[in-house]
């Protein structure tokens, strides 16, 4: 394994150990979030100030409010910047104005409003809740039934795009169609993937071309690619400017490192955590993939990878409620 690459994976595992150590009780898909998204800037974990934030979270919201819910991942976002409480108000006040705007969860309102916050500098919000809320219409008017208010925050990353509505939906359509002929089992993560290739700038059919390679080369050596999370993440492979077959060794390198890491941690998801989290952190090590300009950017993995642990985390409890 390249040494930047082992670099960012031991400091991935190395965050896990101190969240393990210091949220005994937290589950572990929170955990190897927040390591991965402080191993995606290149930091070790501080508990102490991840504490703090959370202090904060629990002083401003009653126990009944979904910050509770994904507060380690709002603490960790908060731990990262100098002023903790003032990064918590911003999304608190984004979460509200979203809510006054659009039918929308608390929950996803939080995610979303982490995206407009991390989106520093000034910035004309109504606006880009606006063009979210069209491109959201447009797509639903396309596909009803895969489109949910889970594909708010991936909808409200392409509002920030320079592009218009029109041809966003245009392009993600023509990216779903495409992934489709070859992942034929999961309509909703091709949606997904779709939405999140459209933030390249490489052209429509050059970007499919590649991730479907991927996908192919991956199922070769004999890899569950076909779960739904792990094939969103696998998208933001498209920011990595490198050969298909060079990425996939990566990912191989990576997933049996970690794999015989003891107490790396395989969760109830098993290989599958594994790999997804390999894929993550492959596209953190060689990704371009810093969206917007050098004043306002927002790093697209740790969105999808926010995305993807949230949603995990609420099929579970939904499961737990059965």
């Amino acid at each position: 394994m390249k040494r930047e690459l082992k670099s960012k994976v031991d400091l991935f595992l190395e965050n896990k150990k101190k969240m393990r150590a210091g949220f005994r009780f937290e589950d572990e898909a929170t955990c190897l979030l927040t390591s991965f998204l402080y191993a995606d800037i290149d930091k070790p974990i501080d508990i102490n100030k991840l504490v703090d934030s959370q202090n904060i979270i629990r002083d401003n919201t009653n126990i009944f409010s979904d910050y509770r819910f994904i507060s380690l991942i709002v603490a960790s976002k908060m731990a990262m910047h100098s002023k903790p409480e003032d990064y918590f108000k911003k999304v608190n006040n984004y979460s509200k104005k979203l809510k006054e705007k659009r039918k929308i969860s608390s929950l996803y309102s939080i995610l979303t409003s982490m995206i407009l916050s991390d989106y520093n500098g000034k910035i004309n919000d109504n606006k880009y809740i606006e063009k979210e809320k069209r491109i959201f219409n447009l797509m639903n008017k396309k596909h009803p039934i895969l489109t949910s208010e889970d594909d708010i925050p991936f909808t409200m990353l392409l509002a920030l795009s320079d592009k218009n509505e029109k041809n966003i939906v245009d392009e993600s359509e023509e990216c779903y169609l495409e992934l489709k002929k070859d992942i034929k089992h999961s309509k909703d993560a091709c949606q997904a993937m779709a939405n999140i290739l459209v933030l390249s700038d490489k052209e429509q059919e050059e970007k499919t071309k590649k991730i479907l390679e991927i996908y192919s080369l991956l199922k070769k050596h004999r890899k569950n690619i076909e779960d739904k999370f792990v094939l969103t993440v696998l998208a933001t492979l498209i920011f990595v400017d490198k050969d298909s077959k060079d990425i996939v060794n990566d990912i191989i390198e990576v997933d049996n490192y970690i794999g015989c890491k003891k107490g790396a941690g395989l969760w109830p998801y098993g290989k599958l955590t594994r790999l997804l989290f390999a894929i993550l952190l492959v596209e953190s090590t060689y990704g371009n993939e810093t969206f917007g300009n050098t004043k306002n950017s927002i790093a697209i993995s740790a969105v999808v990878a926010e995305q993807v642990i949230t949603l995990i985390l609420v099929m579970s409890m939904l499961l737990l409620m059965d």
